[in-house]
């Protein structure tokens, strides 16, 4: 294993854990895309609650703070793994929607990003049993992840845009 060295004014600090520099690159990228799915689901909220929807809306907030512990979980993975982990600035997201069936698709499309990420975290960690199981933990989280949001949106395509329906809809979310 590579050891990370970290250049500081007062000299050089070394990483003594066992995580490689491209797997702790890995995970550090993926803490960084969960901040960015935190940003992704809030705009997400923000739209419901613009267009009417709130109680998707505090849906969509909830999923943002499921994100945030994702993320810490990330952080306290490699701060266990001795890894200097960053922040790094991500893009907004961009939110435009014709209709709340274009939002959970959206969300959908996210997850489903995520999922491709993580899966390929995980092909990279053979090697290293400890991230290989670690991330073995996310991967089971993205498959109910993705079912609920199928559901969702099968439910939206019964409901079209029945207004009386919508709004039986985002009930349900209460």
């Amino acid at each position: 294993m590579e050891t990370q060295e970290i250049s500081k004014e007062e000299g050089t600090m070394k990483s003594y854990g066992n995580l490689s520099d491209e797997l702790g690159q890995m995970l550090n990228d993926q803490l960084n895309w969960e901040n960015y799915s935190i940003n992704v689901y809030l705009q997400l909220a923000a739209w419901c609650n613009c267009y009417d929807f709130p109680n998707i809306s505090k849906y969509f907030i909830k999923k943002g703070n499921e994100e945030s512990t994702h993320r810490d979980k990330f952080i306290e993975y490699l701060s266990d793994r001795d890894y200097m982990w960053s922040i790094t600035k991500m893009d907004e997201p961009s939110m435009e929607f014709e209709n709340i069936k274009d939002v959970f698709l959206a969300a959908l499309e996210h997850e489903r990003g995520v999922t491709e990420r993580l899966q390929n975290i995980q092909l990279s960690s053979k090697q290293d049993r400890k991230a290989y199981n670690f991330m073995d933990w996310f991967l089971t989280e993205q498959i109910e992840e993705e079912a609920v949001l199928i559901d969702y949106i099968k439910q939206l395509d019964f409901i079209g845009d029945n207004k009386p329906f919508l709004w039986q809809f985002d009930q349900s979310f209460k």
